[in-house]
């Protein structure tokens, strides 16, 4: 039982590390191609990631 538990959060924390890793990964390639494409992606990932947190927001019936 408390295994089970502790697994799932530690996968939790795995899915959101890999995740932003994922993100960092993204803005860092787009840096290689120029400074305006870094920007573009940096907008679009935090564009990405705040839809995300309303999703998860309404999926858990946060704010109304």
């Amino acid at each position: 039982m408390i295994f089970s538990r502790l697994g799932s959060a530690i996968w939790h924390v795995a899915d959101v590390l890999c995740f932003i890793l994922a993100l960092v990964a993204f803005c860092a390639g787009a840096y290689q191609f120029g400074l305006g494409w870094f920007y573009l992606a940096l907008a679009l990932s935090l564009a990405f990631l705040g839809w995300l947190c309303e999703v998860i927001a309404g999926q858990k019936g946060g704010d109304d």
